[in-house]
């Protein structure tokens, strides 16, 4: 994601009374934008990586809480 510019994005998602519906809208038309400029397979690729930075990280099991 480092290519897009996201503050201008993430400000007008927090201020919106939606931002869950904002935020969706944002993200759609980023895919399509990218699909069409540079094809499927980069859209797709771009929706993981965005998908993968959104998820919280797995809990660490290594390490036992006494």
């Amino acid at each position: 994601m480092s290519e897009f510019d996201t503050d201008p994005i993430r400000r007008a998602v927090l201020a919106s009374e939606r931002p869950f519906h904002a935020a969706c809208s944002v993200i759609g038309c980023m895919v399509g934008t990218i699909e069409v400029l540079h094809g499927t397979p980069v859209a797709a690729a771009f929706l993981r990586r965005l998908l993968e930075e959104m998820e919280p990280p797995a809990p660490d099991h290594t390490i036992t809480d006494l």
